[in-house]
């Protein structure tokens, strides 16, 4: 194994971690307040995502050190409007700083893409790291439901926080048993996640992954089929137990489809089997989650940032307000009795329509075309379906761009098809 393979995999290992070295300038703070969105932050991650890149130019394969090829004129052209948009998007925004750090982080995992795609990194190898991720981050959050609090010494150095069920802002549940009254409130698991549903998207997705593996009998070896069988099972115990609803309906949807694709001999069959599931999943949900949000203040808070968002873009239609820079424009939009929820709005898509425009939203399409295309044309289809599920939970919440673990998973899932057997 080459040492920047071995740096790849260990940033796979460490994806759910959130230790971080954070700075605090003046512009990372929104009415006095430390927002962690804005804040400068060098990951561990980080570290091991450059030490990868720096290694692979420096001690490169032998198969790769090709003849460069000569870039075409439609390519330069390509590149230098890019390049006038990022320039524009970070110039007229109000704070760009901000703007140009989040522009610094998408060239950073740009490349590391770049890497994925050129280098192709076993699917093999990459699931059995992935699972490793999986269980310590299971175990956590089994460990602090049981606790109700957060379970410090080592973990400290994954980036989980310190909490338990009376701290401010922590997500709890009512568990009630099966009745109406008696009600007791309970901690959501964080594991070392920011919140329990960016631990829940992460467990959602690796189990399709997992389950995938296991189905398209990839695995040959009787005990690391067991140890797959043993990590989707405590996986689902602790996505269980984050709470997470709208993740746990787009998990069996993504494991029923995953099911009927590698089982189902024709595409009618297969389509068939995926519709009637997922109706009837969401035929079951539907009278709870419309209960709930009728009731809940959380919707009603969504549902405001949403329409903050669309504002924004009205504002802003061709070039947004600055990538990342959502936060900074919140208080001159949001009525002050909001302010105190300062976050972005509970859609990837209405986020990047407010902070990039029609422009950087257009371009970001025509890339998610070219890609479906080239997945369509994969005699496997499950890396179109995990895209697709992974998308599907973007209409819910925003960490698959604004938190570094978030982008990891959006990074992996990406570049899944690329992915060699």
């Amino acid at each position: 194994m080459f040492l920047h393979e071995l740096f790849f995999y260990l940033t796979i290992i460490l994806l759910p971690t959130q230790l971080g070295l954070h700075g605090w300038p003046d512009w990372a703070f929104i009415l006095g307040r430390r927002i962690d969105y804005l804040s400068p932050t060098l990951f561990l991650t980080d570290i091991t995502i450059l030490s990868t890149l720096v290694l692979w130019i420096c001690f490169p394969h032998k198969s790769m050190r090709k003849t460069p090829r000569v870039i075409s004129w439609k390519t330069i052209a390509l590149l230098v409007g890019i390049l006038i948009y990022i320039v524009s998007n970070i110039y007229f925004s109000h704070s760009p700083y901000v703007v140009l750090l989040r522009w610094i982080k998408v060239i950073e995992f740009g490349l590391f893409g770049y890497y994925i795609v050129q280098t192709k990194p076993s699917l093999h190898t990459t699931s059995i790291y992935i699972t490793i991720s999986m269980i310590y981050s299971s175990v956590i959050a089994i460990m602090q439901f049981m606790f109700q609090h957060s379970i410090g010494g080592i973990f400290w150095y994954l980036g989980e926080r310190s909490f338990d069920i009376s701290t401010p802002g922590i997500a709890r549940v009512d568990w009630c048993w099966f009745a109406t009254t008696n009600c007791m409130e309970l901690l959501r698991p964080y594991a070392t996640f920011p919140h329990p549903n960016v631990l829940a998207g992460f467990l959602a997705i690796t189990i399709c992954l997992s389950i995938w593996q296991i189905l398209s009998h990839a695995l040959k070896s009787k005990k690391i089929r067991l140890w797959y069988w043993i990590t989707i099972i405590v996986s689902t115990m602790a996505l269980t137990l984050t709470f997470s609803r709208g993740v746990w309906l787009m998990s069996i949807i993504g494991i029923v489809t995953i099911i009927g694709v590698l089982y189902k001999k024709t595409t009618v069959q297969t389509m068939s089997w995926i519709f009637i599931t997922g109706l009837t999943c969401i035929l079951i949900a539907f009278p709870y989650f419309s209960s709930l949000m009728k009731q809940s203040e959380s919707f009603i808070i969504r549902n405001e940032l949403s329409r903050v968002a669309i504002t924004m873009w009205r504002s802003y239609p061709l070039i947004g307000v600055g990538f990342n820079a959502f936060l900074v424009q919140l208080p001159t939009i949001l009525p002050a009795r909001y302010l105190f929820f300062l976050q972005p709005p509970h859609s990837i898509y209405l986020l990047l329509l407010s902070e990039l425009g029609i422009v950087g939203v257009g371009c970001i399409g025509w890339l998610i075309y070219k890609l479906i295309l080239m997945l369509i044309k994969l005699p496997n289809k499950i890396p179109l379906i995990i895209i697709l599920l992974y998308g599907l939970l973007g209409t819910i919440d925003h960490y698959p761009i604004t938190l570094q673990q978030g982008q990891l998973l959006t990074l992996f899932v990406i570049t899944l098809g690329f992915l060699s057997k």
